[in-house]
């Protein structure tokens, strides 16, 4: 009784130490800070649109028979990444020679990510998402499907 005891504790303990330690999340806006400048460039690993994959390590999933009725599909996306000390959030998209400027801040609920022009949209990169090696950007919009909501989620990793 007493080793099964012993293996029940250890196995529990090294299940807690798999969740919750192996990918902590920042301490503070200034530790996510560091994580995501410390990264010259993050690499689009994944999106999901509406909780289904679209674009999986570099290739759009295609779906037989085409997109339902309704969906929303995408087929430009910005790749690589870069988030910058000076507040810039860097980006472009394949086979297109302009930079994408953004502007992000870390605060205590989480980072944002948003365009300089105002009312434009925002994405959230929650802090229970980022660690030093991925991070996910979310958002929630009208303009890709009116008048119904499409929540899109963005996972980039440290190539």
């Amino acid at each position: 009784m007493n080793n099964y005891f012993s293996l029940n504790y250890c196995l529990l303990a090294g299940l807690l130490v798999t969740l919750f330690g192996c990918s902590p999340k920042p301490a503070s806006p200034e530790e996510a800070r560091q994580w995501l400048t410390g990264t010259k460039e993050w690499q689009l690993s994944e999106v999901k649109v509406n909780g289904k994959p679209t674009y999986r390590d570099g290739q759009v999933i295609e779906r037989p028979g085409g997109p339902a009725p309704g969906e929303v599909t995408f087929n430009r996306f910005m790749e690589n990444v870069s988030f910058m000390t000076s507040g810039q959030f860097i980006g472009s998209f394949p086979d297109d020679s302009r930079m994408v400027i953004l502007l992000w801040e870390a605060s205590e609920e989480g980072i944002m990510v948003q365009d300089t022009v105002p009312n434009s949209g925002s994405w959230q990169i929650p802090y229970q998402t980022l660690t030093q090696k991925s991070f996910e950007m979310l958002t929630e919009s009208t303009a890709y499907d009116p008048p119904r909501v499409t929540k899109v989620a963005l996972t980039f990793k440290h190539p």
